[in-house]
């Protein structure tokens, strides 16, 4: 883990034919829920529209939980 990973979620990374590149976090802070979930699809949706992936990192155990609850691991392992 890199520095303030402790204090976050979740990592998140576009994935392109040109590499990686790390787009954000997302805050410990941030409420853990289906909202959460939701936003996260969104953001893979958008990303391969422009032909790409979004590569999610899932630091926080709360958060793993509840993505495998939804049944949509598969969707954001990017």
């Amino acid at each position: 883990m890199g520095p303030g990973d402790e204090r976050s979620r979740a990592r998140l990374a576009l994935v392109t034919a040109g590499g990686v590149v790390p787009v954000g976090t997302i805050p410990a802070e941030r409420t853990c829920d289906l909202g959460l979930v939701e936003q996260l699809l969104r953001l893979q949706l958008a990303a391969r529209r422009a032909g790409g992936e979004l590569r999610v990192t899932v630091l926080d155990p709360e958060l793993q939980d509840l993505i495998e609850l939804v049944g949509v691991a598969d969707l954001l392992d990017g």
